[in-house]
């Protein structure tokens, strides 16, 4: 049975014999792929990025967790046509930002979020694919990040509006512009 679901996890159609009788499945990556995700939250997910970053010796601020989390969500758009976490991502002066994330991290100001070992729940191969994501931006100056997000055309420009707050960027939205754009 095991072999079986390894299978039909990797494959899209897969048929079988069972009691002689042949059945002819068909499996959706991204069904399977929706039930995986329905678990991550935007803090589980910046937990790892934390962690990752405070043990490789590039440790990051709350200000460039919200704008990694922000690419880690729209890349993972682009490759799988869903949500890495759940939570909403709002427009906020300085860009994309997740308010639970940055209610639990925005004690350390503007300093470098130092925890290591946190708790992921994330399953391996998303890690993996998250990491060069993580490094590309960590390793970007924090205005520049900024920048990047604040962009013509990107979903915080086309949301933002001077003064005002909790304005979400529709998931849809990040979706459509990872999608299309060559970011």
């Amino acid at each position: 049975m095991i072999n079986f679901l390894t299978k039909l996890l990797k494959n899209e159609h897969f048929s079988a014999i069972i009691n002689g009788k042949q059945i002819h499945l068909i499996a959706t990556k991204r069904i399977m792929e929706e039930n995986q995700m329905e678990n991550y939250s935007a803090l589980d997910v910046a937990k790892y990025i934390i962690s990752k970053c405070t043990q490789d010796g590039c440790s990051i601020s709350n200000l460039q967790l919200q704008k990694i989390l922000y690419f880690c969500q729209g890349e993972f758009y682009k490759n799988h046509n869903i949500p890495l976490f759940k939570d909403d991502i709002e427009a906020w002066q300085y860009g994309p930002v997740i308010p639970k994330v940055y209610d639990r991290y925005c004690a350390y100001g503007a300093s470098k979020i130092y925890e290591k070992n946190l708790a992921s729940i994330l399953k391996d191969p998303d890690k993996e694919e998250l990491d060069p994501i993580i490094e590309k931006y960590r390793s970007m100056k924090i205005w520049d990040l900024v920048d990047e997000t604040h962009k013509v055309g990107t979903p915080w420009a086309e949301v933002y509006k001077d003064n005002e707050i909790n304005q979400i960027i529709p998931k849809d939205m990040i979706k459509n512009y990872f999608s299309n754009e060559a970011c």
